[in-house]
């Protein structure tokens, strides 16, 4: 939640009309919709920084946060939406994560990859627009998670031997975190946030045992 106490969930519309809207309760309870973008019957939202910009998704009914329910990727402000824009595709087009300085990231689908889930990591700035941030040499897709007030960027990269690895975008560079994990580590499957401390925070699998842990990472002075 952010400091000013709003907060950013969808509801669902009447029973049985399949459509749902994104919403901002206010610190007093007041409910605020926000509107999807003209042309388009849905709406979600999936972040708020300090300042009350919400993102998410507008697009037609599906599944709550996704496919063509994403058609659109979405800026409010004030409860009005813009369209950021997308990397080509008509699905999956999603925000999940706006910093206080209303940088946006997320993952959006190319135009090649049209029919499929293959989408990749993206930033955007209202100065720059919207690009991809890339994935790894032979993985499938991309997702960026989260995004501190010194826009780094947390998110994953589907591939090598585990299926999955934790990635940081950092000043335009990709790291795979696992390359900066001391020996005997879990392996880091995604990371879901970062603060201005550069902790992380994500899901790890401990190979000795199969479990799925939640992991947190602190740097250390080494940068491991």
């Amino acid at each position: 939640m952010p400091e000013n106490g709003t907060v950013d969930p969808t509801c669902n519309t009447d029973f049985q009309i399949l459509q749902f809207r994104a919403v901002i309760w206010e610190p007093h309870g007041e409910m605020q919709e926000l509107p999807p973008l003209p042309g388009d019957s849905t709406s979600a939202a999936t972040a708020i920084n300090d300042q009350g910009q919400v993102v998410g998704i507008s697009g037609a009914c599906g599944i709550a946060v996704g496919s063509v329910s994403a058609r659109h990727a979405v800026l409010w402000e004030n409860g009005v939406p813009t369209n950021i824009g997308d990397l080509g595709g008509t699905t999956w087009n999603t925000p999940t994560a706006i910093n206080n300085h209303g940088t946006v990231v997320g993952f959006s689908l190319p135009a090649s990859q049209n029919g499929t889930r293959n989408y990749e990591a993206f930033i955007w700035t209202r100065s720059g627009g919207l690009h991809s941030l890339g994935k790894f040499p032979g993985d499938i897709r991309s997702a960026a998670f989260g995004i501190n007030d010194k826009d780094q960027v947390v998110g994953l990269s589907r591939g090598g031997p585990f299926g999955l690895r934790a990635v940081l975008w950092d000043n335009g560079v990709m790291t795979d975190l696992n390359d900066l994990t001391l020996p005997g580590s879990p392996h880091l499957l995604y990371a879901n946030d970062i603060n201005d401390r550069d902790e992380l925070v994500g899901e790890a699998l401990d190979i000795a045992t199969g479990t799925a842990p939640a992991f947190l990472a602190v740097p250390t002075h080494s940068g491991k």
